[in-house]
């Protein structure tokens, strides 16, 4: 529901796509009418949705590892996202996008219009989103994993006593 309200809000600012189905797309379709639904998309067909997009809009608060942020942020875009767990860890507010509280539709709404309205700033988050997300390499993310582990098995440990 924030998001449907966020985009009433806008009204003309914005033209939304929402990617993917589910039982409450009928719904969904009746209340945005001037929205795009692709349906379910997924791998090389989800490319050209992300290109065509110039912001990301997720205000879900229930994520506990944003994948499709992820995937936004490689593509170029700056997000507006719930500040919640999850998101969090991947929007920098202010640098690659903004954090709004959770269902707070205007805050949601007014960072979207300050990016769909400011050119050099849709552009200065897109390539700080694209820098952020190019660190979660699977390289990246196992090597940092060895990292942790190696310097759990040389700190000191506390004897165990029975």
């Amino acid at each position: 529901q924030t998001f449907v309200d966020v985009v009433k809000k806008l009204d003309d600012t914005v033209k939304p796509m929402v990617v993917g189905d589910g039982p409450a797309r009928k719904e969904l379709q009746g209340m945005l009418p001037n929205a795009h639904f692709t349906g379910f998309i997924t791998g090389e067909e989800l490319y050209p949705a992300y290109a065509s997009s110039d912001i990301f809009l997720f205000p879900s608060e229930t994520e506990i590892f944003g994948n499709v942020t992820l995937e936004a942020m490689s593509s170029g875009l700056p997000c507006v996202v719930a500040d919640a767990t999850g998101s969090r860890s991947l929007v920098e507010s202010g640098v690659n996008g903004f954090l709004a509280p959770p269902r707070d539709t205007i805050e949601f709404a007014r960072r979207v219009k300050q990016i769909a309205e400011d050119v050099s700033l849709r552009k200065k988050m897109g390539k700080a989103a694209r820098q952020k997300a190019l660190a979660y390499s699977w390289q990246n993310v196992n090597t940092k994993l060895l990292e942790n582990y190696r310097e759990a098995l040389e700190s000191a440990r506390p004897a165990l006593k029975f």
